[in-house]
């Protein structure tokens, strides 16, 4: 949704600039060599047009003169910011068309190669009234949706690649990485597999994230979720469960370190063995994985209170390279497969979590969901206390307004003198 908005923004740029350039070269000297109606003269203030004739050219000219019909001729010198203008527009849908090729072509090899699988483990497998698979929102932006599932309710693979077909979106993108000074760059080709888990009694998993370290920033950005994980990339988390240190392990709690990864040293192997995360890593196909996420909270903070219970979502979520060879689409291919089996893990029980883990779990998701509802509730219950001290003030008015003018004298007497006595008392404490 975010790149479909931004690239309508960076297309209404263009347009407002191709117009801006067509309105000077109408006010420009040089588009006198066309004819324009006199009522349309008159409002541009365009001189008398020399040149459009042969007759017309009253005026001295040593360029090329192409003869069309008749007295005519056609004198490109006089239209070089015409087709300065038209040259960028042709340029810029050469562009799109090039670069929505090339995107399209890079998702639909790796659809190809992931509709076998998809077609083996789910029951269905959306197709886009027959124009297969993949469904479009935008030049660089695509989905897939399969459903049928033991252990996963839906799972839907996203296409996130780089804006080709939108020169200006590039350049926008490359000067706000400058401007915030990224250290990693925005432009990435990425295929996300976002596996819906089953519902349970509360829906609390914990959250769990295997993270490259060249996409530990893009990965951590913004999201909500991950703010409930620590980041721990020691010797004695990670190279002790045999993976190299280009990972960055993020867990809210032990048994899920223990439960993905096996415990460290030799007292994990058989867990390890079991689920082949770590052996899958190690190879070619860890080379195109950014992250492994299990989170049961939503990417974005709430701003309206906590999300009920029953409402929030298990997801397991892999992020991985988007392939652009058919070798590297075969490992990518592999990962997808892992994920399927590592669902089937997690129904199982192959990765499970202790009762005093889940009560740790619960007991932080009831303090954050107070914090989001007092944040939610904040300007509701200061307008309440407001409106409570108005009818207050409002009740203690009406009183002394009924109060006879004596007393109110000696009730003004009385604050005068109270309110005395406190700025003495400042004044002698500080």
């Amino acid at each position: 949704m975010a790149s479909t908005q931004l690239s309508g923004q960076t297309g209404t740029v263009f347009a407002a600039w191709t117009l801006m350039l067509l309105a000077a070269a109408f006010s420009a000297p040089a588009a006198a060599a066309l004819e324009l109606p006199s009522f349309v003269r008159s409002t541009l203030n365009v001189k008398q047009p020399v040149g459009a004739t042969a007759y017309q050219a009253n005026q001295p000219y040593d360029g090329i003169e192409i003869p069309l019909t008749g007295r005519f001729v056609f004198r490109p010198a006089l239209f070089w910011l015409e087709g300065g203008v038209l040259g960028f527009c042709v340029l810029f849908m050469l562009i799109h068309l090039v670069g929505k090729t090339r995107n399209r072509q890079m998702a639909q090899r790796f659809a190809t190669a992931a509709a076998p699988v998809l077609q083996q483990e789910f029951a269905v497998v959306a197709d886009n009234e027959g124009k297969g698979s993949l469904l479009w929102n935008g030049g660089n932006a695509a989905f897939m949706f399969a459903s049928g599932r033991r252990g996963c309710a839906s799972l839907q693979v996203t296409f996130d690649m780089v804006p080709r077909h939108d020169p200006m979106e590039i350049v926008y993108t490359l000067l706000k990485d400058v401007v915030v000074a990224s250290t990693s760059s925005s432009f990435r080709d990425t295929v996300t597999f976002t596996f819906t888990l089953p519902p349970t009694s509360d829906n609390v998993s914990g959250v769990f994230a295997l993270v490259n370290k060249s996409a530990l920033q893009h990965t951590r950005s913004g999201r909500f979720d991950l703010t409930f994980a620590k980041v721990n990339d020691t010797d004695a988390t990670v190279t002790s469960r045999g993976l190299s240190k280009q990972w960055a392990v993020m867990s809210e709690a032990t048994d899920l370190t223990d439960g993905f990864l096996g415990e460290a040293d030799q007292k994990g192997v058989a867990q390890r063995a079991k689920l082949g995360l770590v052996d899958l890593l190690e190879g070619k196909a860890g080379q195109l994985l950014d992250s492994l996420v299990l989170t049961d909270q939503p990417f974005s903070r709430p701003t309206n209170g906590p999300i009920a219970a029953e409402k929030r979502e298990r997801l397991l979520i892999i992020t991985l390279q988007l392939p652009k060879s058919h070798a590297n689409v075969r490992k990518a291919i592999e990962l997808l497969q892992f994920g399927c089996n590592l669902v089937d893990a997690l129904d199982t029980g192959v990765v499970k979590l202790r009762n005093e883990t889940l009560a740790k779990l619960r007991k932080t998701r009831a303090q954050v969901d107070k914090e989001l509802h007092d944040e939610a509730t904040k300007e509701q219950r200061e307008a309440e206390l407001e409106a409570r001290e108005e009818a207050k003030r409002k009740a203690e008015k009406e009183k002394f307004d009924k109060l006879s003018p004596a007393e109110q004298a000696k009730r003004r007497e009385v604050e005068r003198k109270r309110a005395m006595k406190k700025g003495a008392q400042k004044v002698r404490s500080g």
